[in-house]
């Protein structure tokens, strides 16, 4: 016979433990002493309170409708809110999971070499090789032509001075807006103007490294574009990647020659069945009882003549 503690030790072990939730505790924007320990959950309200902005909020917004069923523990809220988003998460997770599962279940089945990432791979590997070889060219191009290898390094620091123009734009603009202070103090403090010092000098040095050129002696390659050899590149793609799709073969029986004669009787036949089914049922009836009639006069005709 069990004792009233060993029942109490079986009821403890299937009572699920309960899941202790710890949250940061926040100090209050109005009183930093205090601690948000509520929230109202009102739509037109949705505030967190400490006990202090508890008794105001009570006295301010609910005084006339004297409910405050809305207002509720703060950790409460925290619970809820975090067990629904979980809810939310976990649900989005399984529905992401069943759709991966199906998608790969088909690919598996229909395409058992996974073609797509078979193309990918092959893709990467083509726009790999295009830059290199790009890559390359112009490295062997400015290498004969350090001339002009300066010039579209000029370019590109031309590029990164224009971006600066943009940014002295914007901070013309901040100073008309509620970023003015900041803007102010920047410039008073002097980065402004040290930045601004930085891409002068760097443009001048650009300008004075393309004067010392002469331009007018630069050998440079002529380039010519075959665009016709396209075509073959095409081809040589065609070849590095080849699909096969099987197509069954129906095998078509010939039909025995068939005389004139007995195809204009199969013809006939079939025009006569074709005008019988598009005959509505009303009429087909009404055409076999009028042939009975026919039939029932015709034998009461013959009888009167026997007669």
């Amino acid at each position: 016979m069990k004792t009233k503690g060993d029942q109490n030790k079986g009821n403890t072990k299937q009572q699920p433990q309960k899941q202790i939730n710890t949250y940061k505790e926040i100090q209050c924007y109005y009183h930093p002493n205090e601690k948000l320990k509520y929230f109202c959950k009102k739509p037109d309200c949705l505030q967190p309170l400490c006990k202090i902005c508890l008794d105001i909020h009570i006295e301010e917004a609910h005084q006339e409708s004297n409910d405050t069923k809305e207002v509720v523990s703060y950790e409460k809220c925290l619970a809820e809110v975090t067990k629904k988003m979980s809810d939310n998460l976990a649900y989005f997770l399984d529905q992401i999971g069943q759709l991966n599962n199906h998608i790969d279940r088909i690919i598996n089945f229909q395409c058992p070499q996974n073609w797509m990432s078979l193309i990918q791979s092959s893709e990467t590997q083509i726009t790999d090789l295009i830059r290199s070889y790009f890559s390359n060219l112009k490295s062997y191009l400015f290498s004969i032509s350090p001339e002009v290898s300066k010039l579209y390094s000029a370019q590109d620091r031309l590029i990164v001075c224009s971006k600066r123009v943009d940014q002295l734009r914007s901070e013309l603009e901040n100073l008309k807006s509620e970023n003015s202070v900041t803007q102010l103090i920047l410039f008073y403090q002097g980065d402004v103007e040290k930045l601004n010092n930085r891409y002068l000098q760097y443009l001048e040095q650009t300008f004075d490294e393309l004067k010392q050129i002469n331009f007018q002696s630069i050998n440079a390659p002529k380039i010519l574009i075959n665009h016709n050899k396209l075509n073959d590149l095409m081809e040589l793609l065609n070849q590095y990647i080849n699909y096969e799709q099987e197509y069954e073969e129906q095998e078509k029986e010939e039909e025995p020659q068939i005389g004139y004669e007995e195809q204009r009787d199969r013809m006939t036949q079939n025009e006569q069945s074709e005008r019988e089914e598009e005959q509505p049922i009303d009429i087909i009836m009404a055409q076999d009882k009028l042939s009975e009639k026919n039939e029932y006069g015709l034998q009461s005709n013959d009888e009167d003549l026997e007669y």
